[in-house]
């Protein structure tokens, strides 16, 4: 089978739509053409085996994106302004793929399907155009929505952009969300068109620590990001300023706005890590005594992240966003995990979401 896969960033940028993306294409390359473009640089990619089956190219050159797959983002005065400026009103910088991705995709056609992958929504509209342009371009288009975009009410996107939402889900075959709750946060007249496929990862390289946890103090952890008023740790600390015995908290996180306030407070009892690769991060992990997920105001979304925890066989407490279950977190402090979320993690096996993928597309050919 010949497979196009359209998205912005792929390994080794770390974000959840990048590993959506990578291990997707690297599994199904195994057993079918794959061809994937992304902003990266193609000659990076020779000293990766995994690679080697894919046909991998760069969008056109792009004026106003600056996340990239291999470089470090860098923004000048004026693009800092512009996205002050614009990016709720036109989603900048990404709206330029609105038109790249045509451009870019302009010579090829006769694939069987094409996956584009979000976020950005961007991507989508950018391959409705192409298709538009193109009806040559694929047999089949799968439109795997990271969030949802029009109805995420934590980002509240102008009335204007919903022609485009509209446009490319009502062109689409199919459309995959990670989970079954976000279903409503897509228009009604659409739903019959929404597949469930979860984030997939492969587990073959992945290694925990096997022998005996032994912190000298209760020792927990979070990896992931913060978001004010949505997934906010702000009550959990006040909370844990008020517990005199002594504890660790970890958190593995690459903005410390919403937490710096808590260093001097916390007294050494909270240390904050940059971001490490995903299989590091998966094994330090692992030799905590258990795991913290901070559950979102809305359950439109669920992180990636606890995939990864699920993985360490480490107890995992989730918090709730009114920490309205504090105590289970006592009960966690004295080695009582007995209210430990648990996660099938056989699901997000990339050899199981690939053959899902699979399935799909086949529906259709």
């Amino acid at each position: 089978m010949n497979i196009l896969i359209v998205s912005h960033v792929i390994f080794p940028f770390q974000s959840p739509r990048a590993y959506r993306t990578t291990e997707l294409a690297v599994e199904l390359a195994k057993n079918h053409h794959v061809t994937l473009v992304a902003n990266c640089s193609p000659e990076e990619y020779s000293k990766w085996n995994s690679f080697d089956k894919i046909n991998l190219k760069s969008f056109s050159k792009l004026s106003f994106v600056r996340k990239h797959s291999n470089k470090k983002e860098k923004y000048s005065l004026i693009d800092k302004v512009l996205l002050k400026l614009f990016r709720k009103r036109l989603t900048y910088p990404n709206i330029e793929f609105l038109w790249k991705i045509p451009e870019t995709l302009k010579d090829m056609s006769n694939f069987d399907v094409l996956i584009s992958i979000a976020a950005p929504h961007a991507i989508h509209w950018g391959c409705y155009r192409a298709i538009q342009n193109n009806p040559k371009l694929a047999k089949v288009w799968i439109a795997d929505c990271g969030d949802p975009f029009m109805m995420n009410v934590f980002e509240n996107p102008p009335s204007y952009f919903a022609k485009l939402e509209k446009q490319f889900m009502e062109r689409a075959d199919f459309v995959t969300i990670p989970i079954e709750n976000a279903r409503n946060s897509y228009y009604p007249e659409f739903h019959n068109k929404i597949r469930v496929i979860p984030q997939g990862f492969n587990f073959s390289n992945t290694k925990v620590f096997e022998g005996e946890i032994q912190n000298s103090v209760p020792t927990f952890a979070y990896a992931g990001v913060f978001y004010t008023g949505i997934r906010d740790p702000k009550l959990f600390l006040e909370y844990l300023c008020t517990i005199k015995e002594d504890f660790k908290f970890i958190i593995y996180t690459k903005d410390d706005g919403l937490i710096k306030d808590y260093y001097s407070r916390l007294n050494g009892k909270i240390e904050v890590r940059e971001y490490i690769p995903r299989e590091q991060l998966i094994y330090e992990l692992s030799t905590m005594d258990f795991l913290i997920n901070f559950e979102n105001k809305e359950s439109a979304q669920s992180p990636s992240k606890l995939i990864d925890y699920g993985l360490t066989k480490r107890p995992i407490l989730s918090m709730q966003f009114d920490i309205n279950n504090i105590s289970d977190f006592n009960q966690f402090l004295k080695g009582n995990y007995s209210n430990s979320l648990e996660i099938n993690v056989d699901q997000y096996n990339i050899e199981n979401v690939a053959n899902r993928f699979m399935e799909l597309i086949n529906t259709k050919l």
